[in-house]
């Protein structure tokens, strides 16, 4: 029980980080994207 509790706490302190990942990662994946179809400036 104190394995699944430190587990749930662990999930709590990274929910809050996952997200603002999730953001880094469209915004490169996006960037990326955009450098492929328009011209170098």
């Amino acid at each position: 029980m104190v394995g699944r509790r430190n587990f749930e706490k662990k999930k709590r302190l990274d929910a809050p980080c996952a997200p603002a990942e999730e953001r880094l990662v469209c915004l490169f994946l996006i960037s990326d994207f955009l450098r492929l179809f328009l011209p170098p400036t």
